[in-house]
C-alpha cells in the first residue's frame, strides 16, 4: 500500500503491503476498499471478514482489503484520511475525534460487547482486587474506560494497579505467565484460560451485562466514503448481518470461518469459542446500534470525564442509520 500510516499497521501486524484500495472504482467500476480494525484479528472480528470476503466475490466489487492497525489512535487516524475506508472496533477515540471536527460516522455494530472482567488464583472477586495487577487495553479506549467505571461502580473499596497491554490474547498469556492478577478479555480469551488453565481465571463479570445501554464496538465510515458509497456500505453491512444469521443458527459455520481465519486454532478452542460467543448472543441480527445507544454512549462519555465535553455532539453528529437501515431490509431483518 501507498500510505505510510497503512503501511506502519501492516508492519506492525507482520503482514506485506498491496495495492491502495482507496474506496475508488477500480477496473469496470467495481469498488474496492479496505476495512481497518482497531486490534490484531479475534474471534470477533471473522463475521466482517467474512462478509468481506463474500462481498467481494459478486459483481460489482472488488478485493475488499483489511489490515489489523496496532493502536486505536492509528485506525482512527487511517480512516480520518480515509487510507481506511470502514473501521470496525471499540469507539471512544472515535467519539473524541468526532468531537473534535473529525467527519466520521458510526454506521452499524460491529459485535456486542464482547468484554468480561476475569480474575486469577489471586482474586476471585472485588473484595481481593485493590492494589492488584489490572491488565487493559489502552489508557483511553472504551472498554478501558468500563472497566474502570465498572470498578467505581462494583468494587468502589479497590484500587488496582493498570497495565497496558494492547491485545486480549496478549493479556491471556500475561495472566497464565503470572504477570497479572485482573484482566479485560474477550470471550476468546475465556475459553482459552478456561482450556489450559479450567477453573482458575473466573468470570467476575459481563461488561455488557452491567453496563447495556452503551454502544462500545461498532463500524464507522467516513464522510469522503459515504458520500461517494453508501450502496457499498448498505451492502457490507447486509451481508454482515445475513453471515451473523448463519452464524447464530448453525454454530458449525461459525466454527469454519473461525478456522478459516484463525487457522492456527484448533478443533476444540474453536467449538469452545464458538459456544461461548453464541450464549452470550453477541452477534445481534438486528443492527445492534441505534441513535438512543449512541446517545447515551456520548452522555456517558461526558458524565465520566472522558474527554467529550457535555452536550457539545450528538447522535445526530456521530451515527447515520440509513445504511444500517437499508441494509436490515436487504438482508430480511
Amino acid at each position: 500500500m501507498t500510505s505510510g500510516l497503512i503501511a506502519m499497521a501492516f508492519v506492525a501486524a507482520g503482514c506485506g503491503g498491496d495495492d491502495d484500495k482507496s474506496g475508488d472504482s477500480g477496473a469496470g467500476g467495481d469498488v474496492s476498499f479496505t476495512i481497518g480494525f482497531t486490534s490484531a484479528i479475534g474471534p470477533g472480528n471473522v463475521a466482517i471478514l467474512e462478509a468481506a470476503d463474500e462481498l467481494s466475490a459478486e459483481s460489482g466489487y472488488g478485493k475488499i482489503d483489511n489490515v489489523p492497525f496496532s493502536s486505536t489512535d492509528l485506525a482512527v487516524q487511517g480512516l480520518a484520511s480515509n487510507d481506511v475506508q470502514i473501521m470496525s472496533g471499540n469507539g471512544t477515540e472515535v467519539y473524541l475525534a468526532i468531537d473534535k471536527g473529525s467527519p466520521l460516522k458510526a454506521v452499524g455494530q460491529r459485535i456486542g460487547d464482547e468484554f468480561v472482567v476475569v480474575g486469577s488464583p489471586n482474586v476471585a472477586d472485588c473484595s481481593q482486587a485493590d492494589g492488584k495487577r489490572m491488565g487493559i487495553h489502552s489508557a483511553a479506549g472504551i472498554t478501558t474506560a468500563l472497566a474502570k467505571a465498572w470498578f467505581a461502580q462494583e468494587c468502589p473499596d479497590a484500587t488496582p494497579n493498570y497495565v497496558t497491554i494492547e491485545g486480549s490474547d496478549n493479556r491471556v498469556q500475561a495472566l497464565l505467565a503470572g504477570q497479572l492478577d485482573m484482566a479485560v478479555v474477550d470471550l476468546g480469551g475465556v475459553t482459552q484460560l478456561n482450556l489450559q488453565a479450567p477453573d482458575e481465571y473466573p468470570v467476575i463479570d459481563y461488561l455488557q451485562q452491567v453496563f447495556p445501554e452503551i454502544q462500545t464496538s461498532l463500524n464507522w465510515s467516513n464522510a469522503s466514503f459515504m458520500k461517494d458509497h453508501k450502496d457499498a456500505i448498505t451492502d457490507f453491512l447486509a451481508k454482515q448481518i445475513e453471515v451473523q444469521k448463519h452464524m447464530n443458527s448453525d454454530p458449525s459455520y461459525f466454527v469454519e470461518i473461525l478456522q478459516k481465519y484463525l487457522p492456527d486454532m484448533d478443533d476444540d478452542t474453536a467449538k469452545a469459542t464458538a459456544d461461548a460467543y453464541l450464549a452470550a448472543g453477541t452477534f445481534p441480527t438486528d443492527g445492534g446500534v441505534d441513535a438512543d445507544g449512541v446517545q447515551s454512549t456520548i452522555d456517558w462519555l461526558a458524565d465520566n470525564d472522558l474527554g467529550v465535553e457535555k452536550d457539545s455532539i450528538s447522535s445526530d453528529d456521530v451515527f447515520d442509520g440509513s445504511m444500517l437501515e437499508a441494509a436490515l431490509e436487504k438482508a430480511g431483518s
